[in-house]
């Protein structure tokens, strides 16, 4: 083999590997060291807490969707409080790689989130994410409340029933643990190092595992929100029909979610009807602007 050739290769080899490791591992802090995690939030705030494996990779996905304030990267799921990136990195302190999503309830979903969330994961594979393998690489979502629990449960489920993958659905649905932020050179990753990200990204085999099982897919339409009066849930129990729609202007704007929520607190209407078919006849009659 040419010898300029076989310095070339060492070269380039050399360079790719020094830029993929992390500088200042043992020097650098977190920009927070307290826990992001909280279980209450008011306002118009909320968040989800989401493992895909590698979290350069999860940050990118969230980051320019409507309604989402920031995303962070950082651990959750493990016992030692404030671990490092190399403690985690080591598989010892049971933390999973994980971001942290602050988003607007009225302008995205919680649900929505989820159906970026799988596109972006490999939800069958228990032992870590593409060319990550590790505990510390494993997918999960970690809920902080009850509703979230459900929507995640009911968001599995329906992804289980799709058949879109053959194997076993093994992303678990817990309950939220606290989240560390990762260093600060971890933040923004795909923004401060977009080429090495890129180059990192494809070569991880994420790409092509999303292309193939997702397809024309693989990119999740946020659904657009309908101005709907809540006093759409009025129902004539005996004609088995919806009453005319009271318009108020005043009224907030529901999204399917609230729709469906509200639909299921309704005892004389749940268990008896198929949510997804009454969903479709308030869109249909009620819409403005239909």
């Amino acid at each position: 083999m040419n010898k300029r050739y076989v310095v070339f290769i060492l070269f380039i080899s050399v360079f790719l590997l020094t830029q993929f490791l992390p500088g200042k591992i043992n020097t650098v802090k977190h920009k927070n060291a307290g826990i992001a995690y909280a279980k209450n939030l008011s306002g118009n705030k909320e968040i989800a807490i989401l493992a895909g494996g590698c979290f350069w990779c999860m940050e990118h996905p969230f980051e320019d969707l409507p309604g989402i304030f920031q995303t962070i990267s950082g651990y959750t799921g493990g016992k030692k409080k404030n671990p490092t990136y190399k403690q985690v990195a080591s598989g010892q302190t049971q933390h999973l790689e994980a971001v942290e999503i602050h988003f607007d309830p009225k302008k995205i979903s919680y649900s929505d989130i989820l159906e970026v969330f799988w596109r972006n994961i490999n939800p069958t594979d228990n032992n870590g994410q593409f060319v990550d393998r590790g505990p510390q690489y494993r997918t999960g979502i970690f809920y902080t409340n009850e509703k979230q629990k459900i929507i995640a449960e009911k968001s599995k489920e329906n992804l289980k029933k799709s058949g879109r993958f053959k194997k076993v659905i093994v992303t678990p649905v817990v309950e939220a643990s606290p989240f560390y932020p990762a260093e600060e050179y971890h933040q923004d990753f795909f923004k401060k190092n977009y080429t090495r990200y890129k180059i990192y990204r494809t070569g991880s085999g994420r790409d092509a595992f999303i292309n193939k099982f997702w397809g024309d897919d693989k990119k999740y339409k946020i659904p657009n929100k309908y101005s709907i009066s809540k006093k759409i849930i009025s129902y004539d129990n005996g004609n088995k029909t919806f009453l005319k729609k009271v318009n108020n202007d005043k009224d907030p704007e529901l999204n399917a979610e609230d729709i469906r929520l509200s639909l299921n607190s309704l005892g004389n209407i749940t268990g008896k009807y198929d949510v997804e078919k009454l969903l479709d006849i308030v869109f249909k009659d009620f819409c403005i602007g239909k």
